[in-house]
């Protein structure tokens, strides 16, 4: 449910989930709670110190867990990348990556957000690691846990913030697999405002064009103040690239607004790749 915006039904049950978790012994079901907590909290707060701080404070708790606890690293690790700390957020992400069993379903989305660490930091080691960790992507037409879907999702970033955009293109018909599953939000983005990146990367317009204003809709409806400004910021970024007339005025707007939020919410990466689109739009 958390996955697919939900937020009321998340809250409702997670009380009951969490007690009946803890009574059987199940790990999955013990560290579902903090995990849709942590994410839906982000959503409506913006508040990303707080994210880091509840993650700190679960990991502590569920030590008993073991390695499996660190999967909630991962949060974390993109918060601290959306605030600049990127050198602290590829540590976090690394060390949940060595921690965690590669063999668990969930391991993609720990390797997933390490590769795209490592992008944001052009590390040198990126394409290694990626040929290591490629075979977490789903299989088009195969059902698909969460892990492999969230490794796709965070690829696509990853391989828009090295500017290789065919890559990006060639995960199109995942990223819509994923949406047709009724996968539709992870902390800070909305897989819709990346289905919309995908295609833009690939050049189709109208067809990106179609998911950003979708994807616009549902953010407003679920309420998310973190993935709003993301897709604003990528559906400016598919206005300035397609150039068509009325675009510059219409991602001038976008951009406005995402500045605004990325400011407020003290995410400065995504802040500085917004104000440099604005500032092109001047020169």
């Amino acid at each position: 449910m958390a996955w697919s915006g939900r937020v009321a039904q998340v809250n409702a049950v997670i009380g009951e989930i969490t007690r009946v978790a803890k009574e059987l012994g199940q790990s999955g079901g013990v560290l579902l709670a903090p995990s849709a907590q942590i994410a839906v909290g982000a959503q409506r707060s913006g508040d990303l110190l707080g994210v880091e701080a509840q993650v700190q404070a679960s990991v502590a708790e569920l030590t008993a867990l073991g390695p499996y606890a660190l999967i909630l690293r991962v949060t974390g690790a993109v918060s601290q990348a959306e605030r600049g700390d990127l050198d602290g957020a590829l540590s976090s992400a690394t060390q949940a990556s060595q921690a965690f069993p590669s063999t668990n379903h969930w391991a993609g989305w720990v390797a997933g957000c390490e590769l795209w660490c490592m992008a944001l930091l052009e590390h040198p080691d990126w394409s290694r690691h990626y040929r290591e960790c490629e075979h977490f992507l789903p299989i088009p037409g195969n059902a698909s846990f969460a892990g492999r879907r969230l490794f796709a999702i965070f690829l696509v970033l990853a391989h828009v913030a090295r500017r290789e955009l065919e890559a990006a293109a060639a995960l199109y018909p995942v990223l819509c697999q994923i949406l047709d599953d009724d996968f539709r939000v992870w902390p800070f983005q909305t897989v819709e405002g990346l289905v919309g990146l995908a295609a833009a990367a690939g050049g189709h317009w109208d067809i990106a064009e179609g998911h950003f204003r979708s994807a616009l809709a549902f953010v407003d409806q679920i309420g998310d103040r973190l993935g709003k400004p993301a897709v604003q910021k990528w559906y400016a970024w598919m206005l300035l690239r397609r150039d068509s007339p009325g675009d510059r005025e219409q991602a001038r707007v976008l951009l406005d607004d995402a500045i605004a939020s990325f400011g407020a919410m003290g995410m400065t990466v995504s802040l500085g790749e917004a104000e440099a689109m604005r500032a092109s739009l001047d020169s």
